[in-house]
């Protein structure tokens, strides 16, 4: 029986993807005060998010790169 804690039993993290050839990172957007709630986004390595109509776009929306081309 193996240990939920197992480091060899974890897989990567797929926290990185690249949009327009620049790194995305995923951020915690706190939009709760302005009605959009709080959610993972997405923001470029120089601090601006990818957003959608004055919305940051999120995270698990954004198709990388590779994913496009396949």
């Amino acid at each position: 029986m193996g240990s939920k804690n197992n480091p060899a039993a974890r897989g990567t993290a797929g926290g990185i993807k690249k949009l327009g050839g620049k790194i995305v990172k995923p951020v915690y957007y706190v939009g709760k005060y302005a009605g959009h709630g709080n959610y993972m986004a997405g923001q470029f390595e120089d601090g601006k998010m990818i957003d959608s109509g004055g919305v940051p776009t999120p995270f698990a929306d954004i198709i990388p790169d590779q994913a496009a081309e396949a």
